[in-house]
């Protein structure tokens, strides 16, 4: 004869795997419709990151416009700060705006390799 703690324990486990049952169910409905919304998310948050880009780009050509000498025709002989937020305000966007260009194709010409991508981070 089973215990009372193995009796609780298997009903437990048939519930759980009843519930197992019943949502893979739902799962199978509703992933479409998950799918669809993750490649949406990601051309969004890529769509937001040019954005971002090109706003610091913009801000580094006003900021350095305005530190330009415009006797001299120099700007690198005022202060190094000013060096630095040309590089850092010029290149780094560029680069940034290459991967998120990279993830704009790739959801458009190949959106199951970037569901699969997408589901191998969740494991």
């Amino acid at each position: 004869m089973a215990s009372p703690l193995e009796q609780a324990s298997a009903k437990t486990i048939e519930e759980v795997l009843g519930w197992v049952r019943d949502s893979k169910g739902f799962v199978l409905d509703q992933a479409p419709d998950i799918a669809q919304q993750y490649l949406l998310w990601i051309q969004a948050e890529a769509v937001l990151g040019l954005i971002l880009c090109f706003t610091v780009g913009l801000a580094t050509w006003i900021y350095v416009g305005r530190r330009w000498d415009k006797e001299s025709g120099k700007v690198w002989d005022q202060d190094f700060d000013v060096f630095m937020v040309s590089i850092c305000g010029s290149f780094l966007p560029v680069i940034f705006t290459c991967g998120n260009i990279h993830t704009l194709v790739k959801c458009h010409f190949a959106p199951k390799i970037v569901l699969l991508e997408g589901l191998s981070k969740l494991f």
